[in-house]
């Protein structure tokens, strides 16, 4: 086979031809896609990376958070461990003082009580003492008790003025003298009194007499508003009234 220029020409032509038809249609549309499709991935993986950037400071920020949060919930429980034990103390405290005071309560209240019951025992002592003196004073002796205690009542009629003025005492009319003897009065008696309160008042007295058991002994008289006791009973009484004081006094001391 004999080698022709024109068939070489034509080859090169057609070679030539065919490289331009190709990086015309294919080669140039190629690179073209390919540094797309290389953009694209490069945007992808700047975007990507974007994303991986932004998720690690998400992350991170996440983290923060959560750091933030265990503190806080440490800071909350420490602070309700510490508020927790402080009102414990203070209601240990409160407990304490209110069962100090009830105690207190106590105690003051039982010693109220012995001093009551203590009370009731010497009043019911003073009392049955008094008693038991009375009786033995009326079994002794009445009479002579009686005697000696209207005795004592005409002394102290003569001693007080009772009446006022004699002028006083005569617009008034005659005065009332209420007697109330233990046991029936003889009549010396009643003269005796008679001539006291007459000598006392300044007229001769309006007498009204009446038996009171009670008295035990002696006589009680009513003048007006005022009462003059010379009673066995009116006696103890008084007796009985400063022995609770005294006893009172010695217990306060005590």
């Amino acid at each position: 086979m004999g080698f022709s220029l024109t068939s070489l020409v034509f080859e090169t032509i057609n070679f030539l031809v065919l490289v331009w038809a190709l990086s015309r249609l294919v080669y140039r549309p190629l690179k073209r896609a390919i540094e797309e499709r290389r953009s694209a991935q490069e945007k992808l993986l700047r975007d990507a990376e974007v994303k991986k950037e932004e998720a690690a400071a998400e992350l991170e920020e996440l983290r923060r958070k959560q750091r933030e949060l265990a503190e806080l919930r440490e800071r909350v429980m420490r602070d309700a461990a510490e508020d927790a034990a402080a009102a414990r103390a203070r209601l240990l405290a409160e407990a304490k003082e209110d069962a100090m005071a009830a105690r207190a309560q106590g105690q003051k209240l039982l010693a109220s009580e012995r001093e009551a019951a203590e009370a009731a025992v010497r009043d019911l002592a003073i009392q049955e003492s008094t008693r038991i003196a009375a009786r033995l004073l009326a079994e002794l002796s009445p009479r002579a008790l009686d005697d000696a205690l209207i005795e004592r009542l005409t002394q102290t009629v003569r001693t007080h003025v009772l009446g006022g003025s004699r002028e006083a005492a005569a617009r008034r009319g005659p005065p009332e003298v209420d007697l109330r003897f233990a046991r029936p009065p003889e009549e010396c008696d009643l003269e005796r009194l008679r001539a006291a309160f007459r000598e006392a008042l300044g007229a001769d007295p309006v007498i009204s007499s009446s038996e009171d058991s009670a008295l035990v002994a002696g006589v009680v008289a009513t003048v007006g508003d005022r009462v003059l006791d010379a009673s066995v009973s009116g006696n103890l009484a008084i007796l009985t009234e400063r022995a609770r004081e005294l006893t009172e006094r010695t217990a306060e001391g005590g």
